[in-house]
């Protein structure tokens, strides 16, 4: 298919558009290059693949979000490499890509500490650091 075209653009319809006139917009140029309609025709088929394509994601509010804002790169799931939108596509949360580095549960992943702290220190980002050993399979806070 090579370059991918403004998915307004091959629906024939405005960025403004309602989800009505996309719907219609849809069905029209579905019915036009379905396979069923046109067999054989290999354009047809992937002009068809190509609309409905458009029509998933300027259907979905939040797929349209993102398509407007970062138009195909939303999609593309190379991106993610580079720190991009395409990696939280389908993904998840974004906060799970931050806080989980790979897949699975890792190890310490279910450890949960409270930390007490002033005002001051959460009004000026002070750090705190703490001391975990790991005994018989089980991280346990010393004893101070």
């Amino acid at each position: 298919m090579g370059e991918k075209r403004d998915y307004y653009a091959v629906l024939g319809v405005g960025r403004d558009a309602e989800g009505s006139r996309i719907k219609k917009a849809y069905r029209k140029l579905a019915k036009k290059y379905h396979p069923d309609t046109s067999a054989g025709n290999a354009q047809a088929e992937e002009k068809f693949r190509e609309v409905t394509e458009d029509y998933e994601i300027l259907s979905d509010p939040e797929k349209r979000k993102l398509y407007d804002r970062f138009g195909h790169a939303a999609f593309d799931g190379s991106a993610a490499a580079d720190g991009g939108p395409g990696g939280h596509y389908g993904q998840g949360s974004p906060f799970e890509d931050w806080f989980r580095q790979g897949g699975g549960s890792e190890s310490g992943a279910n450890l949960q500490a409270e930390i007490f702290i002033s005002f001051d220190e959460a009004a000026f980002a002070a750090t705190k650091s703490s001391v975990w050993k790991r005994r018989r399979g089980q991280a346990q806070k010393p004893n101070r």
